[in-house]
């Protein structure tokens, strides 16, 4: 396998419990070429197989319902940006807007530059 100095995070302790993820729950639809009837996840993030599941196969965390967004978070590890109200980032998009609009960056009258078409 891939994963030589570990255990597989994501092998479920068998080969249907992992097609389950990415087919759905085993029935008729496993051998045609339509949606899954009884879809496990989403098909973007998987479980590992150290996430606690529900009754419904579906991850529990914090015994809240997670949004898709939120689960692959969750799943992934991402941090969230912090980002403190006041402070002036650098915001390339906006930086590249004025210089085609011909607009100095110390400019305080031009508020924004739209560069959508209509």
């Amino acid at each position: 396998g891939n994963y030589d100095n570990m255990v597989n995070p994501y092998h479920l302790g068998s080969r249907i419990a992992n097609l389950e993820q990415v087919l759905g729950s085993f029935g008729p639809d496993w051998f045609l070429p339509i949606k899954p009837m009884w879809p496990k996840g989403d098909g973007i993030s998987f479980p590992r197989w150290d996430e606690p599941l529900g009754p419904d196969d579906r991850p529990i965390a914090d015994e809240e319902v997670l949004q898709a967004d939120q689960l692959w978070r969750v799943r992934y590890r991402v941090r969230s940006v912090q980002h403190s109200p006041g402070s002036d980032e650098f915001d390339p998009l906006k930086s590249l807007a004025q210089w085609f609009a011909g607009v100095p960056d110390d400019d305080p009258a031009h508020v924004s530059v739209n560069l959508g078409c209509g």
